[in-house]
Order: structure tokens, then C-alpha cells, then sequence
């Protein structure tokens, strides 16, 4: 797709990438307008869906990513909970499973966001990462590198077991 890919946009809507499928496009959005609730899953190894610029999981809407048994789901920068009224949601569990974000990730821009990294799961951040007011990142044996922090978001991980990697900005 040589452009933009959305998951739910004013109603709802799903997106199974399963079994290495692959699926690649400019900008991905699940649950794009505030009537709308979008879900994502990408399961199973050799499953892709790679963003080249953008993922917004819960636009103004509700969205939901699911990365699971090996699946892959990349772009440059990520999105949980974009405007006020919005709800992101993803959770990357099992080994081989990655979030890949090449630039920043944004938790709870806004909206509500909150991001899961359970058993294996690898969710990787070359930029910076911010948490948001609204904003929760709960880390339960997974591995989550999330490029630099501000400590004062630092301190809203949730972690119960797993790896945190990355820089601090103690200030």
C-alpha cells in the first residue's frame, strides 16, 4: 500500500496479519475518528506490518495492537492515545514478538495510552520516549528499550519483571 492504512475509521474494524503475512504502508491508524474502534493483530513468525512513517493506535477513537508469537510490527514513530478523546492500547507478548520504533514513542499523548510488554516481548525505541499524564507502560518479563526518558516519567513504569534498557534525563 503506497499510502495511508486505517483500521476502523468511522466504525469498527479489524486487521489480521497472521501465518508471514506481510503488510507495509505510509501511516498506519487504528480507530481513527471518535465513533470508531480498530484492532490489530500480528501474529505468528515472519508476520509484518511495517509503517514507514507513522502508527497512531487511537487517533480520536479506540485502538488496539496486538503483537504476539513472533509477529513484528515496525515504523518510525509511535503513537498510543493521540487526542483527548482518544484510547491506544498494545501489547507485545511472546518470544520474537517486537515493536520496533526507529524514532520516538508517545504514551498517552492526549488521550489514554497504555502499552503492555509481557513474557519475551521486545518493544524498542530509538528516539525518545514520553508518557503522557494519562500515559501507563506495564512491563511483566518482557524487554522494553525505550531510547531516552525524562525521570519523572521513568517513574510511571509499571515493571514486575522484564528488562528496561535505555537513557534517564535526570534534570
Amino acid at each position: 500500500n503506497s499510502s495511508l492504512l486505517v483500521v476502523a475509521r468511522s466504525g469498527s474494524g479489524t486487521l489480521n496479519v497472521e501465518a508471514g503475512g506481510v503488510v507495509a504502508n505510509t501511516t498506519g491508524y487504528i480507530g481513527y475518528e471518535s465513533s470508531s474502534t480498530g484492532t490489530a493483530t500480528v501474529t505468528g513468525s515472519g508476520s509484518q506490518w511495517n509503517n514507514s512513517i507513522y502508527l497512531i493506535v487511537g487517533n480520536s477513537g479506540s485502538g488496539t495492537l496486538n503483537v504476539t508469537n513472533g509477529g513484528v510490527v515496525s515504523n518510525t514513530s509511535g503513537y498510543l492515545g493521540y487526542y483527548s478523546v482518544s484510547t491506544g492500547e498494545a501489547t507485545v507478548t511472546g518470544s520474537g514478538s517486537q515493536w520496533n520504533n526507529s524514532g520516538d514513542l508517545s504514551v498517552g499523548i492526549e488521550g489514554s495510552g497504555t502499552l503492555s510488554v509481557a513474557d519475551d516481548g521486545l518493544v524498542t525505541v530509538g528516539g525518545t520516549t514520553s508518557i503522557g499524564a494519562t500515559g501507563t507502560v506495564n512491563l511483566t518479563g518482557g524487554r522494553f528499550e525505550f531510547g531516552q526518558m525524562d525521570l519523572a516519567e521513568f517513574n510511571t513504569i509499571n515493571a514486575t519483571g522484564g528488562v528496561l534498557a535505555g537513557n534517564v534525563n535526570v534534570n
